[in-house]
């Protein structure tokens, strides 16, 4: 899989999750699974990241989109 298409999924799994935290939404997922799994995504895209550029690809700057 294309790791930028997996990573607009975890992206997007990050904001249902954050609209999830919202007061009026609590009652279909509880805060502390919505934060687990915000936190969970939020990591395995710093994972891939890793896997992909490398520890020191963290800081590098990014080559221009084509």
């Amino acid at each position: 899989m294309n790791s930028n298409l997996f990573h607009n999924i975890l992206n997007v799994i990050m904001a249902l999750t954050a609209i999830a935290l919202l007061p009026e939404i609590q009652s279909i997922l509880p805060a502390e699974i919505a934060v687990a799994v915000a936190s969970g995504a939020a990591t395995l895209k710093l994972v891939v990241n890793v896997i992909r550029d490398g520890i020191t690809g963290l800081a590098k700057e990014q080559p221009p989109v084509k």
